[in-house]
């Protein structure tokens, strides 16, 4: 778990932390951690991290595209 602390200071260090999303995991990861770590989100795996971070960027992808933002505005 020092490696997922080690990764968000060294990005915020080299200012670029707000450029990326950091997903952490884990069996030992508790909801504090992330919080404490100042992580966007976690997961329990490798696996189930590629699976949510999949579910956002379609999220993203369905409200952000320009035919689909604008057909939202019609209803």
């Amino acid at each position: 778990m020092v490696g997922q602390k080690r990764l968000i200071d060294d990005l915020k260090q080299r200012n670029i932390r707000e450029k990326y999303k950091v997903l952490i995991g884990g069996a030992p990861v508790s909801r504090k951690w992330v919080e404490e770590i100042g992580a966007d989100g976690s997961a329990e795996n490798a696996v189930s991290a590629v699976k949510r971070a999949e579910r956002v960027a379609s999220l993203i992808l369905f409200f952000f595209h320009p035919l689909c933002s604008s057909s939202l505005r019609l209803l």
